[in-house]
């Protein structure tokens, strides 16, 4: 992992001058040889948690002896992040970000993003982009985004409905549009998202979400071969680490235990210590889902973006329930480590490290998607035995 650099600005470290900021823009500014993009023309070498550029009073000298017009455009904007839906530009932040994570996650009431005054981030023109003129692209109705869009956010909200829930049925929702054929999809939209308001008024979703029983063996197994690949394929921050180890700790893991003894220990760490603490926080969660839609353009994705990978609607989907469950099982056992001192500065703690760690790589992100649909477990009656907690 490392800063993503865009050639302009790659071009004008290689012109610098400054002696002491020469040949570390030479050694660790360096170019991606894959890349076809500009915008991701080379990367800031990291060995270790922090940028080489930062001083040891934690500024970065790259702006403070060369000025901010010297700063790449992924160091100029984060933690905020910007999407264009019809020329309207919206701004959302990184939970990447522990002060980002603490104002999302912790809010009790809903909520709500705003769209930027004039100011420096109007510099940046290229953003992930949505373009609802463009009727249909890559099998997605764009012309019904902002329809559609709505529809998940509503339901994410819905405190009728336990997350868990409210995912399955989204799930549903994402499964079922998907298998719309492209030359039926303008029409059958509205028609199928009016459907789902409908059954949602009046719970005819209840017989469904009753019946499913959480795999919680599953769950262990495909979370812990998850974070442990992750861990060994790249430069993971400490904090994680930490977080990982707690829960390693707290769920009573150890080479060579049985999946059903692990299955009886996880249950408890979540049954004495996770419920009690969180049951009264799904606002956490809420909050966690909202900020991924919006920032993220969630279901259809942007149709112009430097950085994102086209995927289909469903696969939009898995990938975001995914890391909800991941970041969901990583905190159960926080909590069963540290029991009754468990406080919301944990939460923060190990949903903003999970963030940092999975978030900003999304290689690795396209490597478990393509796991989990070798392994049938991104089909959703399996999907949903996962996340019903």
């Amino acid at each position: 992992m490392g800063v993503v650099v865009d050639k302009a600005t790659y071009n004008r470290y290689q012109a610098c001058e400054d002696p002491a900021l020469k040949p570390l823009f030479q050694l660790k500014v360096l170019p991606n040889a894959h890349s076809t993009n500009p915008a991701s023309f080379a990367t800031i070498k990291m060995e270790g948690p922090d940028c080489p550029f930062l001083q040891a009073d934690k500024d970065c000298a790259i702006q403070s002896q060369l000025g901010s017009e010297y700063l790449s455009r992924t160091c100029d904007t984060y933690p905020r992040a910007y999407s264009r839906v019809d020329n309207v530009l919206e701004r959302s932040l990184y939970l990447s970000c522990p002060e980002a994570a603490r104002i999302i996650l912790l809010r009790s009431s809903e909520i709500r993003f705003s769209l930027p005054g004039e100011g420096h981030e109007e510099k940046y023109t290229e953003f992930p982009t949505v373009e609802t003129d463009d009727e249909l692209v890559d099998g997605k109705p764009y012309k019904h985004f902002g329809l559609v869009r709505s529809f998940v956010m509503r339901l994410l909200r819905n405190r009728n409905y336990k997350v868990w829930e409210r995912l399955v049925i989204l799930g549903m929702y994402c499964d079922q549009l998907t298998r719309i054929p492209a030359e039926e999809l303008l029409i059958a939209t509205p028609v199928l998202t009016n459907s789902f308001n409908e059954n949602l008024a009046a719970r005819a979703f209840d017989q469904t979400l009753a019946g499913i029983q959480s795999n919680q063996e599953l769950l262990l197994n495909v979370t812990i071969n998850s974070l442990e690949d992750r861990i060994k394929s790249d430069y993971t921050s400490p904090r994680f680490i930490g977080c990982y180890n707690q829960f390693i700790e707290g769920i009573g893991y150890r080479p060579g235990i049985q999946t059903s003894e692990l299955a009886t220990l996880y249950s408890a760490a979540k049954t004495n210590y996770y419920k009690p603490f969180m049951d009264s926080r799904e606002f956490v969660w809420e909050n966690y889902l909202v900020s991924k839609v919006y920032k993220d353009l969630f279901p259809f994705g942007p149709q112009k973006s430097l950085y994102q990978q086209a995927r289909s609607i469903y696969q939009e989907y898995v990938i975001l329930v995914f890391q909800y469950i991941l970041s969901r099982t990583l905190l159960i056992g926080v909590a069963g480590h540290l029991k009754e001192d468990i406080s919301q500065s944990d939460i923060v703690l190990v949903i903003q490290s999970f963030a940092r760690a999975f978030e900003h790589n999304p290689t690795y992100l396209g490597k478990i998607l393509l796991s989990l649909e070798l392994g049938k477990i991104g089909e959703l009656a399996t999907l949903a035995r996962l996340i019903k907690p």
